[in-house]
């Protein structure tokens, strides 16, 4: 019987999410902030985070903690429920465009379509963080956890999402059946329920 073979387990070193500030580095665009700068509420409200920021030594971690330790929660990407982006001081290497990335870009789209998201800078943000103390730990947003208002928002996104790909599917049929095909289709779909009658 041959001895057991043995296994080394090497840890992979911690990845931090700091991204490193150089003197080279470009700062980011001022133009797409809105004006006047607005009033930062935080409890209850949802922030996006783009950009190099010199806050917590440019870890994103840091930047989101703060904002749940005053009730706040964050989104990896905007969308038409954001509250606020927040703009890094410096901008990405990897942006689309020297001073402004894609992020600044969707928040543009979606305030042109009527969402009330508010583009603000790190320096503006970190203005009203120093004015507002950290909640009592039972009032802080849990890391895992979302709050009820985040819970209605992706709710809200999952059906603006199915009404979406219904309308893709209704298009869809109608560009391939012949016109009274589609209506006794669509018929059939509106009696079972898997579409509403204004379609």
């Amino acid at each position: 019987m041959s001895a057991p073979e043995s296994k080394d387990y090497v840890l992979k070193p911690y990845k931090s999410v700091a991204k490193r500030k150089s003197s080279s580095q470009i700062p980011t665009s001022k133009e797409m902030l809105d004006e006047p700068a607005p009033n930062v509420v935080f409890e209850g409200r949802s922030f996006c985070f783009t950009g190099i920021f010199i806050f917590g030594d440019g870890d994103r971690n840091q930047c989101e903690a703060a904002i749940r330790a005053r009730g706040g929660f964050c989104y990896e990407r905007p969308n038409r429920n954001l509250n606020y982006l927040v703009v890094g001081s410096f901008a990405e290497p990897a942006w689309a465009h020297q001073t402004y990335g894609r992020k600044i870009e969707n928040a543009l789209e979606l305030k042109l379509a009527g969402a009330n998201c508010k583009i603000i800078s790190e320096e503006h943000w970190t203005r009203f963080l120093q004015k507002v103390s950290e909640l009592p730990l039972d009032r802080q947003t849990p890391i895992q956890e979302k709050t009820k208002n985040h819970q209605i928002v992706q709710l809200q996104e999952k059906l603006e999402q199915m009404h979406e790909n219904q309308r893709l599917l209704i298009d869809a049929l109608k560009s391939q059946l012949k016109p009274s095909d589609y209506r006794k289709l669509i018929e059939r779909l509106r009696k079972k329920g898997f579409i509403s009658k204004t379609v």
